[in-house]
């Protein structure tokens, strides 16, 4: 999934949306926390950003479903329950994953993530 729909993604499910800026053909971001915003945080390289996405998932089942895809990004694997590693919830306490990979862990907790159609 390219980068800029990786940020507009997690944008959207965090609540930020595009607005009409001053010139006629500028776009900006606006989160509901904050009104004076007018750029996206950068998901894919500020872990701040993406600690304050996380955030917004909320329920157990989402929390637990992040961590899978975290183990599965990091792991350059898919991670489904029958493949599991007993410690696999260890890896939300203890991996330092880069803001990217959790972006992309992020993306495909929602189910909302696209692969890349590559050309032969």
């Amino acid at each position: 999934m390219k980068p800029e729909l990786q940020q507009e993604a997690i944008a959207k499910y965090c609540g930020c949306r595009k607005i009409h800026g001053a010139e006629i053909y500028q776009w900006s971001w606006m989160s509901s926390d904050d009104i004076g915003a007018n750029e996206l945080p950068d998901y894919l390289n500020d872990l701040n950003a993406m600690h304050e996405a996380e955030k917004v998932l909320k329920e157990p089942e989402q929390q637990e479903a992040f961590s899978r895809c975290l183990f599965g990004v990091l792991d350059g694997a898919w991670v489904f329950k029958d493949t599991v590693p007993d410690n696999w919830y260890r890896v939300f306490d203890n991996i330092h994953a880069t803001a990217a990979q959790r972006a992309e862990a992020f993306i495909r907790t929602l189910g909302i993530w696209v692969e890349e159609k590559t050309k032969l």
